[in-house]
């Protein structure tokens, strides 16, 4: 069997550079990858290739039919398939050498994007567990691109047609996850679509993350349609009526059916492969040590609406999965309770308002008006007598930091002190500093401290003491004082040099 479809493999392979369409093909690929990431990367000045893997969709949405379209349609129309057929290999060792021979195309065609790789390494330092996140995403959309191909080929003798019929399935796989789309949308088909969609899982992979939800989907739809393909070849072989067409064709329809499912309920699949700088979407060990040293167990209220917009939709994913490592990191001492408050559910919606966790408006853009939409994506937290909230998480980056900073302020009486020195026109924690003072109240407790009177000194109580931009200097005695102050092992942060904002200036001034 390995035998027969290396051969294919090989043959089809061999194939594409036989013809000068192909080099064509190749050049233009890479030439339009260049041309529009190059344009965009001079303008960020960041050293990443996520820019071309967000538009490497589109371009696979030409590419792919266009490379895939005379597979099995010119072997139809020349009658070289039923010979080939004839011979002793199978309509699966065919199909699947036939496969991996334009994979080995695509990989060439992807390796040659590899140029701007390293461009990026001469000029800058790029993240290579990134690139390699991104790459093997590439590949694996590329292999899905390709049984849709390869199955669109295998409906006609007429390449045109071929082209035609994978192009218009592949943007719609691709469409459905647009706004344009989703906005006409049912609430409940709109979260179908976003699941179903391939831009919504290779978004996700092009961040650096390999999750095994989206490693799941590319496979299923590669398998999916490789079940159709085969389906189409094994009908011009099969009697119509007999009872092996009609198994074929269940245990066809079995795959698909396996594979929306599997789609559809991929939120339960866990796994994923964490390839950012400092590991951006795992769990920090300061959280870990935080978790598993809880004298209490920490009870974690999740409240999120079955249908949202699914922009959010989309964060609501992403915080799932950070519940859930919170949840695994804490073991017996963290419980994760999930709420889905609705008309539905007067009772999560009223666990919701007990726990200070509002009900938020989203504003939909309908087909023809805004919509306004009600939901929950908010989070509580206990432990003991205390509660902590976040009323709506609007995006992740600084979940994990918020959530764990949360718990330590719960679990931790003793919290240290933070002073701000006063009495030399510093920043009040009342005033200008309030931003920064009301950060800093969410694990420690925050005072001001004036050693303006004689004899006054800072409180032994301050852990560290904050002084933020002196206008006037300090008095000779106010100078002892923080000498003794940092002798009697206290810490100081000292901003001496502010920038005043002019809102009517492009630029700050020192």
């Amino acid at each position: 069997m390995i035998g027969n479809i290396s051969a294919v493999a090989g043959r089809e392979f061999r194939s594409f550079f036989d013809q000068a369409t192909a080099y064509i093909l190749l050049v233009v690929f890479l030439v339009a990858n260049f041309f529009f990431y190059f344009r965009t990367v001079f303008v960020t000045a960041e050293a990443t290739l996520r820019p071309m893997f967000e538009l490497m969709p589109w371009l696979l949405l030409f590419f792919v039919p266009a490379v895939t379209m005379r597979s099995l349609a010119e072997e139809r129309s020349r009658g070289t398939l039923e010979l080939v057929l004839a011979q002793p290999i199978s309509s699966l060792e065919f199909l699947l050498g036939k496969f991996l021979g334009i994979m080995g195309f695509m990989a060439v065609a992807l390796a040659g994007t590899l140029g701007a790789a390293i461009g990026l390494r001469l000029g800058g330092a790029p993240y290579f567990g990134v690139m390699f996140a991104q790459y093997a995403g590439a590949l694996l959309l590329t292999g899905a691109l390709v049984a849709i191909g390869l199955w669109a080929s295998s409906l006609t003798r007429n390449q045109i047609t071929a082209f035609i019929v994978a192009l218009a399935s592949i943007f719609i796989l691709m469409a459905i996850t647009m706004n344009v789309v989703l906005i006409g949308l049912p609430p409940v088909l709109a979260t179908v679509a976003t699941r179903l969609g391939l831009l919504t899982h290779f978004s996700a992979i092009t961040r650096g993350v390999l999750d095994l939800r989206d490693i799941v989907y590319f496979v299923s739809i590669t398998v999916a349609f490789l079940g159709l393909a085969y389906l189409m070849i094994e009908r011009g072989r099969l009697n119509l009526k007999g009872g092996a067409w009609r198994t074929l064709r269940l245990g066809v329809l079995g795959i698909l059916l396996i594979c929306v499912a599997v789609n559809l309920l991929g939120r339960h699949i866990r796994g994923r492969l964490d390839l950012t700088p400092g590991k951006t979407y795992t769990l920090s060990t300061t959280t870990r040590t935080v978790l598993e040293n809880l004298d209490d167990v920490v009870t974690i209220k999740f409240f999120a609406s079955p249908e949202l917009p699914p922009q959010v939709d989309l964060v609501k994913r992403d915080v799932e999965d950070l519940l859930a490592d919170y949840a695994a990191a804490g073991g017996d001492n963290l419980q994760l309770l999930r709420f889905s408050p609705s008309a539905a559910d007067p009772e999560a919606q009223a666990e919701a308002e007990r726990m200070s966790v509002p009900a938020i408006q989203f504003n939909v853009l309908g087909q023809e008006e805004f919509q306004v939409r009600q939901g929950y994506l908010g989070i509580s937290i206990q432990y003991a007598d205390q509660t902590s909230n976040v009323p709506f998480v609007r995006q992740t980056d600084d979940l994990e930091f918020r959530l764990t900073s949360a718990v330590v302020a719960m679990s931790d009486p003793t919290r240290a002190t933070v002073g701000f020195l006063t009495g030399h026109g510093e920043a009040s924690v009342l005033g200008e500093a309030s931003g920064f003072a009301e950060t800093l109240e969410q694990n420690f407790q925050v005072i001001n401290v004036d050693i303006t009177t004689d004899g006054a000194r800072v409180p032994d109580s301050v852990s560290v003491l904050i002084i933020q931009g002196p206008q006037t200097p300090l008095a000779e005695a106010e100078g002892d004082a923080l000498r003794a102050f940092l002798a009697g092992g206290g810490n100081m942060l000292v901003m001496v040099q502010p920038l005043s904002i002019d809102e009517t200036q492009a630029f700050p001034n020192p």
